[in-house]
């Protein structure tokens, strides 16, 4: 069962999603500046030759940064996934900025249990679209 909860808190108050902000705001100019600041081999594939489930990212967060959304699908579908989950929590600090209302998901055990199943399931599917285009 998921049950979303709205309190009124004050607007200066801590948020996790300040903490991504923060690092968006930080990350996302020096990728524009220099795209590959931060670009390393990936160490399985080189051991293995096999693509861990963030083969691609890279490549997918570039296409992103261009607004190519379809080649960024392409290179690493869990990543465009992932990115759009990671906006979820800045959203919700600047919306608790600016309304003075943290938003909070709360789930039991079986909803817990549900999303570990839905995400595991994602990084199976993730792995065979890498190895299936040879990523």
């Amino acid at each position: 069962m998921v049950k979303i909860c709205v309190q009124n808190v004050s607007p200066n108050s801590f948020h996790s999603g300040w903490i991504v902000l923060g690092l968006l705001l930080l990350v996302l100019p020096l990728l524009l500046w220099n795209p590959y600041i931060f670009a390393v081999p990936c160490p399985i594939k080189t051991l293995t030759q096999f693509p861990c489930p963030t083969c691609g990212s890279w490549r997918s967060m570039m296409a992103l940064l261009r607004l190519d959304l379809a080649t960024a699908f392409y290179y690493n579908p869990l990543f465009v996934l992932t990115a759009g989950f990671a906006t979820l929590p800045a959203a919700a600090a600047l919306w608790q900025w600016r309304r003075g209302e943290r938003i909070q998901i709360i789930l039991d055990k079986r909803g817990k249990i549900a999303m570990r199943l839905f995400f595991s399931t994602l990084i199976i599917i993730n792995e065979y679209i890498l190895l299936s285009r040879g990523i």
